[in-house]
């Protein structure tokens, strides 16, 4: 607390202290009976630090403790609070989150969301850099020798799909379960499309080994017959029958 004043550098900060509930008692101390003398308004005017052994008005702050239960929390410390009861999400609140933020972060960590292109002055598309630089037109900076673009694979997650995962599977009031499942569901997504790619490099090696040839020769990034330069896109849409 002590630490956070002199952060802030005034007498009346708002100090927030997460998972109220989650405080325990270990050899260090009582950490409860800290926060029973310091949001007891009659005794935080004095506040007595232990490290600078001298009393401190923290009578000024205004604490706002979160907690999922309170069961949990001391009697004592609970008497001393104003408790404010805040619903969780709603199934289409949970899936409009999941749809606008948590699909499209896990896609683009997994590298399946689709880059977005801008175009330029001339009306030419181009790819935007990540680091805010100058885009290069896609025609410019191909060259004849240079080989085709990679297929584009399309991957998704159906809405019906979401809303299922959300019925079914992660009921919490929450959407840091919804948010894992996700992820996981993302990951699964990206190994097909590896063992997509796998399963056709193999299938290009074969039919481009030169007959009498017991064994082909695996094909580099530079091969004509990489998978990623002559490859078929893959589509893979997860539906709500394909979550169990």
């Amino acid at each position: 607390i002590i630490q956070c004043l002199k952060k802030v550098q005034t007498s009346n900060p708002l100090v927030l202290i997460d998972e109220v509930d989650k405080i325990g008692r270990g050899h260090q101390g009582d950490p409860a009976s800290a926060l029973l003398e310091l949001l007891d308004p009659s005794q935080n005017s004095s506040f007595l630090d232990h490290y600078l052994d001298l009393p401190v008005d923290c009578s000024r702050i205004l604490f706002v403790c979160t907690a999922n239960v309170t069961d949990t929390i001391p009697g004592p410390l609970l008497d001393r609070m104003e408790v404010i009861r805040l619903s969780g999400y709603d199934l289409q609140e949970k899936v409009k989150i999941a749809e606008d933020y948590l699909v499209p972060t896990s896609m683009r960590e997994v590298g399946l969301w689709p880059e977005k292109k801008a175009e330029t002055k001339d009306g030419e598309t181009s790819e935007a850099t990540s680091d805010g630089g100058a885009a290069v037109p896609a025609e410019a900076e191909a060259t004849p020798e240079a080989p085709a673009a990679a297929p584009a694979h399309a991957a998704a997650i159906d809405g019906k799909a979401i809303e299922a995962l959300i019925r079914w599977y992660c009921r919490e009031a929450g959407v840091r379960n919804l948010q894992k499942h996700i992820e996981k569901i993302c990951r699964k997504i990206a190994t097909k499309v590896v063992e997509h790619r796998e399963a056709q490099t193999t299938a290009s090696a074969s039919s481009s080994a030169p007959e009498g040839t017991s064994e082909a020769a695996t094909p580099t990034d530079d091969s004509p017959n990489a998978v990623f330069e002559q490859g078929e896109p893959v589509d893979l849409c997860v539906t709500e029958e394909r979550l169990s």
